[in-house]
C-alpha cells in the first residue's frame, strides 16, 4: 500500500458478473467521483471519449474471455472537466468467497505527464523537419540566384557563405524553446557585425515574430546591413542609421489586421553626388523581394541626395476584430 501511495498507483477490481467496479480514493479522485467503494463498471467508461471506450472495453472483455492481461492508455474525463491519460493493467483472477466466478484486477497510474512530453517531441521532430526542408529549399534558391551574378568561385561560396551565416545566426535565437521572438533581436542579430564605430539608433514596440518568419526577415535585414557595410553608412559613407518599427491597424473586411512597417533609414553627413536609385535586381535585391513575398508582404525603396530609406511591410498574421 504504501509503494501504490508513492507511485500515486490506483488499485481497482472489476467484476464482470455484477458488471461493478471497485476502486480506492486514487482511482476515485482521477475519474472526480465522490468516493471510493462499488460502482457500475459503465459509469467509468461513460468517463472515457468514445474513441477510447470502444477500444478499452474490447480490451476488457478480451482480458476476461481469453484468461490473459488487460494493458490499455485510455483518456478520462473527470466530473469536474479535469482530463487525464491513464494506463491501466490488470490479470484475470478467480473469484474469491461467495462471488466466485472470475475478475479482473488491476491498477492505474496517471500518465498524462509523460503522453504529452511524448507529443510535444513528436512535435518538434515534425517542426524540426519542416523547418530544415525549408533551409535546404532556401539555400538551394540562393545558390541558383547566386551563380547568375557570381564572377568567380570563389565569390559565390563568399556570396552564399554570408548568407548562410546569417541564417545561422537568426536559428540562435529560436533556441532555448522560447516561444516569442522579438523583432528587436532579429534587428540586433543582423547589424551586430557591423556596429563597431557607427551610430545607430533602434526604436519600435515588442513586435513577437513567429519562427516561419524568422529566417525571410533574416535574409532581408542580412541583405540591408551588408549593403550599408558595402556602400551606405555602415561602412564608407559618414553618417547615422536609424531603424524603426511600428505595427498598425488596417481594414480588411470585417476585420483588422496587424500591419507591421520596418524602416531601414540611412542618414548621410553629405549629399550624395547622385541617388542610387538605379542600382540594379542582382541577387540581393531579389532575394530580398522574394523573402518578402514569403511573409506576404511588399518592400518600398526612397532615396535621395541625404536619405536611404527601405521599408519592409508585411501582416504579422495576427487578427484583431
Amino acid at each position: 500500500k504504501l509503494a501504490l501511495d508513492v507511485a500515486r498507483i490506483g488499485v481497482w477490481e472489476l467484476d464482470p458478473q455484477r458488471q461493478m467496479t471497485e476502486v480506492d480514493d486514487r482511482i476515485a479522485s482521477f475519474f472526480g467521483l465522490d468516493e471510493a467503494g462499488w460502482h457500475p463498471a459503465t459509469l467509468f467508461y461513460d468517463h472515457m471519449p468514445e474513441t477510447d471506450r470502444a477500444r478499452v472495453q474490447e480490451e476488457v472483455q478480451h482480458a476476461i474471455g481469453e484468461g490473459g492481461r488487460f494493458d490499455a492508455s485510455f483518456e478520462v474525463i473527470a466530473t469536474d472537466g479535469t482530463r487525464r491519460i491513464l494506463r491501466g493493467v490488470g490479470q484475470q483472477r478467480p473469484g474469491l468467497g461467495d462471488r466466485g466466478g472470475r475478475r479482473l484486477i488491476g491498477v492505474n497510474l496517471d500518465v498524462t505527464a509523460e503522453v504529452e512530453a511524448a507529443r510535444l517531441r513528436e512535435l518538434m521532430l515534425r517542426e524540426m523537419n519542416h523547418r530544415v526542408k525549408n533551409l535546404f529549399s532556401i539555400i538551394s534558391g540562393m545558390l541558383r540566384l547566386a551563380a547568375r551574378n557570381a564572377d568567380t568561385p570563389k565569390d559565390l561560396v563568399d556570396d552564399v557563405s554570408r548568407r548562410i551565416s546569417a541564417l545561422a545566426r537568426s536559428h540562435d535565437l529560436t533556441q532555448g524553446g522560447r516561444d516569442g521572438i522579438q523583432l528587436g533581436e532579429a534587428i540586433d542579430a543582423a547589424i551586430a557585425p557591423h556596429l563597431e564605430g557607427h551610430e545607430v539608433v533602434l526604436d519600435g514596440p515588442e513586435v513577437s515574430i513567429s519562427a516561419g518568419q524568422l529566417t525571410s526577415l533574416a535574409l532581408i535585414l542580412h541583405e540591408w546591413a551588408t549593403n550599408s557595410a558595402k556602400y551606405g553608412v555602415l561602412g564608407p559613407m559618414p553618417g547615422r542609421l536609424q531603424i524603426q518599427w511600428d505595427r498598425t491597424h488596417q481594414p480588411a473586411s470585417e476585420e483588422k489586421t496587424n500591419e507591421i512597417r520596418l524602416e531601414w533609414n540611412e542618414f548621410f553627413d553629405e549629399a550624395l553626388e547622385q541617388s542610387s536609385e538605379s542600382e540594379s535586381e542582382g541577387f540581393g535585391t531579389t532575394l530580398v523581394r522574394l523573402s518578402a513575398a514569403q511573409l506576404n508582404g511588399r518592400i518600398e525603396v526612397d532615396v535621395n541626395k541625404t536619405r536611404r530609406t527601405s521599408r519592409l511591410v508585411y501582416d504579422d498574421g495576427e487578427q484583431k476584430s
